[in-house]
C-alpha cells in the first residue's frame, strides 16, 4: 500500500435516518494531512485519528470531494452504521466519461489494516470499513463521477441478516484548476 504521494485526505461517511429521510455526509471533514497513506491507515485502524470537530467546509454536495494536488484518499464508513464496502464488487466505480488514469492502487482495507487490491479477493471475514486509492490531480479544473458500493445489512429475520446493496454518488473535482 505504499504511496509516494504526500498528503492524505480522510472522510469518514456517515448517514443518519429522521422520519422516511435518509442522509449521508461526512463526519468531521479535516484538511489533507502530511503523512503516507500506511501511517494515516495505522492512526484509523489503531482509533488515533479520530477528530472532533470539522477542520474544512463539507465541499460543493455532500460526498463530493475537492482535490487539487496528488493526493492519497480515504474513505472510511462510520462505525455506528451497518454499512460495509461491497466484497464481491469493486466498492468505487467511475462513471463514464470520468478519467481513471488520474487514479491508481485501490484498495480495500480490513479492520486489522490489511490491503486488498481491488480485482482480488477481500481475505477478510470482518466488515469492510475502509478503502484507499491515490489521486493524481492535474492541474486544470475538472470533475469525475463515481458511485460507492455499500451493503446495508439488515435483519430481515431474527437472526438471518441481508445486504442490501446501495450505489452512493459523489463526485472528485478540481474546482480552482489551479494544482495547489
Amino acid at each position: 500500500m505504499a504511496s509516494a504521494i504526500g498528503k492524505t485526505i480522510i472522510r469518514e461517511i456517515e448517514a443518519s435516518i429522521t422520519g422516511n429521510k435518509f442522509r449521508l455526509g461526512y463526519k468531521n471533514p479535516q484538511k489533507p494531512i502530511d503523512i503516507s497513506l500506511d501511517e494515516a491507515v495505522s492512526q484509523l485502524v489503531s482509533g488515533k485519528f479520530a477528530p472532533t470537530e470539522a477542520q474544512c467546509d463539507v465541499e460543493i454536495e455532500p460526498l463530493s470531494l475537492n482535490c487539487a494536488a496528488p493526493s492519497n484518499i480515504v474513505f472510511t464508513l462510520s462505525d455506528k452504521d451497518n454499512f460495509q464496502f461491497a466484497t464481491d464488487a469493486d466498492p468505487i466505480q467511475f462513471k463514464e466519461g470520468a478519467n481513471k488514469d488520474r487514479y491508481a492502487n485501490f484498495c480495500r482495507v480490513a479492520p486489522d489494516g490489511t490491503s486488498y487490491p481491488f480485482g482480488k479477493p477481500y481475505g477478510s471475514s470482518e466488515p469492510c470499513k475502509m478503502v484507499t486509492f491515490e489521486a493524481i490531480a492535474p492541474t486544470a479544473s475538472y470533475v469525475d463521477r463515481f458511485n460507492f458500493v455499500v451493503d446495508v445489512i439488515h435483519e430481515n429475520k431474527p437472526g438471518k441478516k441481508s445486504p442490501l446493496r446501495l450505489l452512493i454518488d459523489p463526485e472528485i473535482r478540481n474546482p480552482g484548476g489551479s494544482g495547489g
